[in-house]
């Protein structure tokens, strides 16, 4: 098989990295992309992306969804500094989820989710995902979502081409496997979900949106402004890992500086 990223040749015999809840995890040993092997079918991610899913990550005004909230104006910050926000503009967000996050912008505002179930604010126009590739945007935003794209490189390949000279592509929310406690206990990465198909670092992502014609213009490690940060916690569960990974017994791995990662992307030609 080939690599979805650099289209090397992958010998799944000699590029085995580990098992994590019966999911066996590869690592292409030239881009050192990170992807599980079989995956899922179309059912399966239905059932993992079910009603249900949305309810209680997007309905339930518990305080993941009340941080999450904090968060969504961190990223809007971030964002802003780079796009300019206006009526005239046009921003998709590719796994909009209820449409919280693309509230907040002024531009006019197309929403896609995979789930069908999935109630969206009515200031965004919802679309199919014929309609997606139909429009021209200015800025294409995908929160916590690449990663559970199976045919991520196909998407990634039809968005580039809908996204207009010197627009922007912003990816955030999405797990990094080049971090320390990747490092220390790749098994245990707290990222390690079966939702999350592939772990990205910055390299290879940054090497698949040049394949699509896209500059990475900024790459960020958010965590000390996050509501997510608990330094004195995380140090302790850091060390304590670092003792666990020289006796090489497994402990859950902790957040930290890197696990996630943000990007932003110009469209150069």
């Amino acid at each position: 098989m080939k690599c979805k990223i650099c289209g090397k040749i992958i010998n799944l015999n000699k590029s085995y990295l580990y098992t994590h809840s019966q999911i066996r995890y590869y690592r292409c040993n030239n881009c050192l992309f990170v992807f599980q092997y079989p995956l899922p079918n179309n059912q399966k991610l239905k059932d993992l992306y079910s009603k249900e899913y949305f309810n209680q990550n997007y309905l339930k005004n518990n305080n993941d969804f009340k941080l999450r909230k904090i968060q969504y104006k961190l990223d809007k910050k971030i964002i802003l500094k780079y796009y300019k926000d206006n009526k005239n503009n046009k921003i998709l967000d590719y796994g909009c989820g209820n449409g919280t996050f693309l509230k907040l912008f002024k531009s006019k505002k197309i929403g896609y989710d995979f789930n069908k179930d999935a109630r969206v604010d009515t200031s965004v126009r919802r679309v199919s995902i014929k309609e997606v590739f139909q429009e021209k945007y200015d800025l294409i935003i995908m929160r916590g979502v690449i990663e559970h794209i199976p045919n991520f490189e196909e998407i990634i390949k039809k968005l580039a081409k809908c996204v207009n000279k010197n627009g922007l592509f912003y990816i955030t929310a999405t797990p990094n496997s080049n971090n320390l406690t990747f490092f220390l206990s790749n098994k245990d990465f707290n990222q390690n979900h079966p939702g999350h198909l592939f772990h990205f670092n910055n390299v290879n992502l940054s090497l698949l949106f040049l394949k699509n014609s896209f500059l990475n213009i900024v790459m960020r490690y958010e965590y000390l402004d996050t509501p997510y940060a608990n330094l004195d916690n995380d140090f302790k569960n850091l060390k304590r890992q670092l003792k666990t990974y020289k006796k090489k017994i497994k402990k859950n791995s902790p957040p930290s500086v890197g696990n996630m990662m943000t990007a932003i992307f110009k469209k150069m030609i």
